[in-house]
């Protein structure tokens, strides 16, 4: 009922959360200090609030200490990767997440719209797929077709923001290597394929 009355209010159809979230496997090792730091600086980076700290919904302070950390929320291991002691530990992470202000996005690094991590990381996940005996597992249904080339495309659509959302949507290609093919920045990638969805 209430996604009814949400549709009709803003004139949307479908699910209330649809294409807002998605999963994402990420490497922990060389991965997970800079995504945690990325979803702490987004409200600063959205202008919602000016200090880290502002944002009520933020993990930050809990992070460091300011207020106490829900049961659910995990300070240990993420602290543990800046030093032994707790407080010299967290004076580290505060300086850590400061640092990523002005950084560009971690997601030019997303491999195939699922794996943010190195090379091997993202070689080993997708050898586990590759596997037979894995993929028998997967209903034909909802296996993930192979990409055709960016060349493909580019040739196949006459409108170069169609071409670029059907290669994104492929789910072969990151928004960097979109972005290399067709000469443009991967943040106006990003945005043309927004604007599309």
């Amino acid at each position: 009922v209430y996604t009814q009355y949400y549709n009709r209010q803003h004139k949307r159809v479908g699910h209330v959360y649809q294409g807002r979230y998605k999963g994402i496997l990420v490497e922990r090792d060389s991965y997970l200090l800079e995504l945690s730091r990325y979803v702490v600086l987004n409200p600063v980076r959205a202008h919602m609030v000016k200090n880290i700290s502002e944002w009520k919904w933020s993990s930050y302070k809990a992070m460091t200490g300011e207020v106490s950390a829900s049961t659910w929320l995990e300070t240990d291991w993420i602290l543990s990767n800046f030093a032994k002691r707790r407080k010299i530990a967290i004076a580290k992470y505060i300086e850590f997440v400061k640092d990523g202000i002005g950084l560009s996005s971690l997601w030019e690094g997303l491999q195939n719209q699922v794996f943010l991590g190195t090379e091997k990381f993202v070689n080993k996940k997708q050898s586990l797929i590759n596997k037979k005996d894995y993929l028998g597992e997967v209903p034909r249904l909802h296996r993930r077709k192979v990409p055709k080339s960016l060349e493909y495309y580019d040739r196949k659509y006459k409108d170069q923001n169609v071409a670029i959302c059907n290669a994104y949507l492929s789910g072969g290609y990151t928004l960097k290597e979109i972005g290399v093919y067709f000469h443009k920045h991967y943040s106006t990638i990003s945005r043309i394929v927004k604007n599309y969805e």
